[in-house]
């Protein structure tokens, strides 16, 4: 190993020599590096590797990287973190704690061990939820649809989050949630088909991962996605449960207030919005309905920041908005807009998601 450090740019460049293991560093003072340049042929990020550099707000790795060791950013100041094309395996004990400042994680898209959604590391097949980064600027995350298992303490010490929806899909879910202090709601999603709470077992301790909390167990007909960063709300019908079916109430208000939301999209099948579900989410301005929905409740969308051209709907849905907002905010947006019919749906969907 050998190490070079910039006293201009503050980089300290580690470059492999014969060691194929990098553990911490002692050649430079953490008051001076802020980019670190790790280069050359490693395999392994030992244990607390970058734990000296308390100044470093950037890390950029060798693609040859392998193996993730414990606790390697401890105390750094990176924001976004680049996932090694090689990288295979991460310690059981994470190697992300102790960096409050991380918001994101980025990713080559053919990467053969992890993915990443939302600036959250997941495994290849999005199954595993590695890890949400504490400094994720997000009150609210919907953990995606399909997720079957949350490693260990995957959404630890957490800055800004405050409520984690669990899905249907989710089955094992370790002590995602030690020292996770700001977390003060999860809402855990089951298939009516189910017992709540028989569905979803735990590793380690339990009281660890829930002390802080409080836990609502709620069985759903439908499913929550979200998507770019929380801004995109999309609700579906849970097509795979036997008692899930076309005529679907979505009755939450796990939304209501969020100021994250943009755009919600709102599946053929869904047939009721109960009253307050998007209460107060000021910053929603374009609303997808579908032509199967019969009924929007009192207040549903109260406070979203609607106007002409923010609600999308098929020529079968004009008729009912209209007659059932005659003198609401949704009337006014409605009638003075052509309808736009199913052939210009995709187009107009990508064009919210992608703004």
């Amino acid at each position: 190993m050998a190490c070079s450090y910039d006293q201009v740019t503050k980089t300290l460049t580690i470059t492999y020599t014969d060691n194929s293991t990098l553990s911490q560093q002692t050649c430079y003072s953490d008051q001076n590096v802020e980019t670190i340049k790790v280069v050359g042929d490693f395999k392994i990020l030992g244990e607390t590797c970058f734990g000296k550099y308390t100044s470093a707000t950037e890390i950029i790795l060798s693609d040859t990287i392998e193996e993730f060791g414990n606790n390697l950013f401890h105390s750094t100041k990176i924001k976004s973190l680049h996932i090694p094309k090689s990288l295979k395996k991460i310690a059981t004990t994470q190697p992300f704690d102790f960096c409050s400042t991380l918001e994101e994680f980025t990713i080559d898209s053919d990467h053969s061990y992890f993915s990443v959604h939302d600036g959250v590391l997941f495994s290849s097949d999005g199954k595993y939820l590695y890890y949400y980064p504490s400094g994720k600027k997000n009150t609210v995350y919907q953990i995606p649809h399909g997720t079957e298992t949350l490693f260990y303490v995957c959404f630890s010490m957490t800055v800004y989050l405050k409520h984690i929806i669990v899905p249907t899909t989710v089955t094992i879910a370790y002590t995602f949630l030690y020292q996770t202090y700001t977390v003060k709601n999860v809402t855990i999603l089951r298939c009516p088909c189910d017992d709540p709470i028989s569905t979803i077992t735990f590793g380690g301790q339990i009281t660890n991962a829930f002390k802080q909390c409080n836990i609502v167990y709620k069985n759903v007909t439908y499913n929550e996605s979200l998507s770019s960063n929380g801004k995109v709300l999309t609700i579906s019908p849970m097509r795979f449960c036997t008692n899930s079916y076309f005529g679907i109430d979505f009755d939450d208000t796990l939304f209501m207030n969020n100021e994250d939301l943009q755009t919600i999209i709102i599946e053929d099948g869904i047939s009721r919005i109960t009253a307050q579900s998007f209460l107060g989410c000021t910053n929603v301005k374009r609303i997808v309905i579908p032509k199967s929905l019969e009924y929007i409740e009192k207040d549903a969308f109260k406070g979203c920041n609607l106007k002409c051209n923010s609600i999308i709907y098929s020529e079968e849905s004009k008729k009912f908005l209209l007659q059932h907002f005659p003198s609401s905010l949704l009337y006014h947006c409605i009638k003075s807009c052509s309808c736009r019919n199913g052939n210009g749906m995709m187009f107009m969907l990508a064009t919210i998601i992608n703004s």
